[in-house]
């Protein structure tokens, strides 16, 4: 069972749970500061149909009063499985940095849909489990050299049988 599993990843759990202290600590210990707010919402939404289709959607909001943008590219889904983080098999390709094209403009309080097939994307464990699935909510900010703005993760569970 351990093969199927990713050996722990502690770096990402540790900086999850830092960036969840921080996201709660930080108000208070900066008075008369205004701290940054991430400009989107993001959900997460995963559909079972069968054991071969296993559905990402994954919607961001523009909860700002700006304009933002948001990569066309589906965003990274997180699967964990009895708290162990899964292997993710799916596949890797490099790439070139991206470019103002490669992302879409986002008014204040629209929103943009992204999905994902996520069947051959994990390593997923024989029988039937429980899964948690997460994505990100922070904001990358490609008109500002890349400024990022942390956001609060969107997480959801689901049940497959394999």
């Amino acid at each position: 069972m351990a093969t199927d599993l990713a050996e722990g990843l502690p770096h990402r759990r540790l900086v999850l749970r830092a960036s969840a202290m921080l996201a709660f600590m930080f108000p208070f210990a900066v008075r008369g500061q205004s701290v940054e707010v991430s400009p989107l919402r993001a959900s997460l939404d995963i559909s079972v149909a069968d054991p071969k289709h296993v559905l990402a959607t994954i919607v961001k909001v523009n909860v700002s009063k700006t304009p933002i943008w948001i990569l066309k590219d589906p965003p990274g889904v997180f699967v964990e499985c009895e708290g162990r983080e899964m292997r993710n098999i799916g596949p890797s390709d490099k790439r070139a940095a991206y470019k103002m094209d490669d992302y879409e403009r986002v008014l204040p309080g629209q929103s943009v849909t992204r999905q994902l097939d996520l069947v051959d994307q994990f390593q997923w464990l024989p029988g039937t489990h429980t899964y948690v699935a997460s994505t990100g909510g922070g904001y990358v900010d490609p008109t500002a050299d890349d400024h990022f703005t942390p956001g609060t993760w969107a997480k959801t569970q689901f049940t497959l049988t394999r």
